[in-house]
């Protein structure tokens, strides 16, 4: 997981949101991908 996130974290944020690209970290993130 922390790979994909730092090969497009731009993704993530189109994904996720903004908010959830603030907790990298939180498990709630992992869930939505």
């Amino acid at each position: 997981m922390a790979r994909a996130m730092s090969n497009g974290p731009r993704i993530l944020v189109c994904v996720t949101g903004v908010s959830h690209m603030d907790k990298r970290d939180d498990p709630s993130m992992q869930l939505k991908m």
